[in-house]
């Protein structure tokens, strides 16, 4: 990989994402390469009913 590309990494804040963005921040550095970390985010009613959040949780965000 050339120096000149950068490293992309996402994370969704897991323990394994996390550990994703650390090999990726190690290895940016080792190539001098530039580093970009992408995280997403859920919006209600774009893509569905989001699985695994509380009930009250799109609630307590628009406070």
């Amino acid at each position: 990989m050339a120096a000149d590309r950068p490293i992309v990494v996402g994370t969704d804040g897991s323990p394994s994402a996390l550990q994703a963005v650390s090999w990726a921040a190690k290895e940016a550095a080792l190539r001098n390469a530039p580093l970009t970390v992408l995280t997403t985010m859920l919006r209600p009613g774009v893509y569905g009913a989001p699985v695994g959040l509380p009930a009250n949780f799109f609630e307590e965000e628009e406070l």
